[in-house]
């Protein structure tokens, strides 16, 4: 009579639990979210853009050839959730 295979759920929890994590946890960069409106009065262009930094934005024209003016900043706090390892990430 052959042995009996592994039952295969038992092969991948013995490998899961002798698995160690491949890569260091990633360190997410700073992320600013800004709202850009135009200046000129007869154009209603509004947009967001993703940055690092405010300094970014230095000069950005409309397409109107007007300046665009900084309605709002703001700055996204990851959120922590479980993988399904048991492992902590971050999200956005």
């Amino acid at each position: 009579m052959p042995a009996t295979p592994a039952e295969p759920i038992d092969v991948v929890a013995k490998v899961l639990a002798r698995a160690v994590p491949s890569r260091r946890p990633v360190k997410l960069r700073r992320m600013l979210v800004a709202t850009l409106h135009c200046s000129d009065p007869a154009c209603d262009a509004e947009l967001e853009v993703e940055i690092e930094d405010l300094r970014e934005l230095d000069g950005w024209p409309c397409d109107c050839g007007y300046g665009l003016v900084l309605l709002s900043v703001i700055e996204p706090i990851p959120v922590h959730a479980r993988s399904a390892n048991g492992g902590v990430r971050a999200t956005h």
